[in-house]
């Protein structure tokens, strides 16, 4: 087993390799990595992309997430949307300062009318906020050593998408 250098990303790989691990450059039979616009092996066909946007990239042979992180489809063995709810600390946290700033100003001890006040403000906002917060859709991508969530948006309907890609090019791969 000889070492070759991807083209795409640089880094040392195997000369028996079909695909950089790191990027997921397909590799030519020259034995370097073809460059990402190149073509895959001839039983693997043409790298396709299957859905693009300004945050992730997702082809036949990896997914780019904000052009910084890549995952070859070559190793990714599932994809699942995983939702993560509303901060409920932020809500809880929010009543009590709430109930505690109205219980201080009920009382009117010295001073802490004021000290009271100010935690109904902060519970108040700490509400709002919780109120007009969102739950997290996120990607969770797996491989045969660990998962990940890897991209989230506030759309369930765009990471439905982007799951349904990455999904697509799982099966493409073969």
């Amino acid at each position: 087993m000889a070492l070759v250098t991807c083209v795409d990303c640089g880094r040392s790989i195997s000369d028996k390799a079909p695909a950089c691990p790191g990027c997921g450059a397909p590799r030519s039979t020259s034995g370097a990595a073809a460059p990402a616009s190149g073509h895959t092996p001839a039983e693997k066909g043409v790298e396709r992309t299957l859905f693009e946007d300004k945050t992730v990239k997702v082809t036949t042979v990896r997914a780019v997430v904000h052009g910084k992180q890549t995952y070859a489809m070559s190793n990714v063995t599932s994809v699942s949307a995983f939702i993560e709810p509303k901060p409920q600390a932020l809500a809880v946290f929010g009543f009590f300062c709430l109930g505690l700033g109205l219980f201080c100003v009920k009382i009117n001890v010295a001073d802490s009318s004021q000290v009271g006040t100010g935690g109904a403000i902060l519970g108040a906002v700490l509400l709002i906020l919780y109120a007009i917060s969102k739950p997290k859709h996120w990607v969770r991508i797996a491989t045969a050593g660990a998962e990940t969530n890897a991209i989230w948006s506030h759309d369930p309907a765009w990471t439905q998408r982007v799951v349904d890609a990455i999904s697509e090019a799982i099966v493409a791969r073969g």
